[in-house]
């Protein structure tokens, strides 16, 4: 959907109905081996893809993981999830960039290989040649995806698994989840057209850092080490998702207890 001046504000209810209005929009593959068409209604305002792309933004430790598997199970196996960590780059890419401290960082991602892949998953559709008539130009049904690959983020090991999930054919709504995917700034501003639904989870300040203090706690470090990733890397993060977000159609309040 076209992002909206005023984006909805909702609860994980009130986003299940909008993503299931929107899933009800998508042509099944019966309709598209049809080319069930309305008349008053151009092709590509219908064949917009097979698949439902949404992204699930927010600062660190709003919640996204954890959203995102609720609505997961709410929306059946049609559903996958797709985790922005999966597109960090790799420790020794930052070290020899003297980057590592600041894993987590916009300028930390692949942004150009999560582009592609998002690419990749709408294209599941092609327009076929117009024939000279002055009928509309009507997309034809290409052969069914084949599984994809695609990585993954181990937290406690802190590196990513580069096959670490498969998106199937039979995943029509994907979940993308990470805190950059509606960041106004390059080169993070080119993936808002890739996504069906925008949406951004708040949280308060204070509520994120209780969480990530306790996320570090959690893999062992000491009080000295959890100051200098959460102040010095974590919230400024934070801060900068949050007054750099734009282009969103819902706003998800989460409650401080949701992880």
């Amino acid at each position: 959907m076209p992002p909206s001046s005023e984006p909805q504000t909702g609860s994980l209810d009130d986003l299940v109905g909008v993503i299931g209005r929107l899933a009800a929009l998508r042509p099944t593959e019966h309709e598209l081996a049809d080319h069930k068409l309305a008349e008053h209604e151009p092709a590509e305002q219908i064949f917009k893809g097979q698949r439902l792309v949404i992204a699930l933004a927010g600062p660190p430790a709003s919640g996204k993981s954890t959203i995102a598997a609720i609505l997961q199970r709410r929306l059946g196996p049609a559903s996958t999830i797709l985790p922005m960590d999966g597109f960090h780059h790799d420790n020794d890419w930052l070290e020899a960039r003297g980057l590592r401290h600041r894993k987590g960082a916009p300028d930390t991602f692949d942004v150009t290989a999560l582009t592609h892949l998002l690419t990749r998953l709408r294209a599941n559709l092609r327009a076929s040649p117009r024939d000279g008539n002055d009928g509309p130009c009507l997309p034809q049904p290409v052969a069914k995806p084949k599984p994809m690959a695609v990585p993954t983020f181990d937290r406690t090991h802190d590196r990513v698994v580069p096959d670490g999930s498969v998106i199937t054919a039979d995943h029509r709504i994907i979940l993308v989840e990470g805190n950059y995917l509606l960041l106004d700034q390059a080169p993070w501003q080119t993936l808002s057209p890739l996504f069906d639904l925008r949406v951004m989870l708040e949280v308060p300040v204070a509520t994120l850092r209780s969480r990530l203090e306790a996320r570090w706690r959690d893999l062992g470090h000491d009080a000295a080490e959890i100051a200098s990733k959460v102040d010095g890397n974590d919230l400024p993060n934070a801060r900068l998702v949050i007054d750099n977000t734009s282009k969103m159609d819902f706003i998800l309040s989460t409650s401080p207890e949701s992880a």
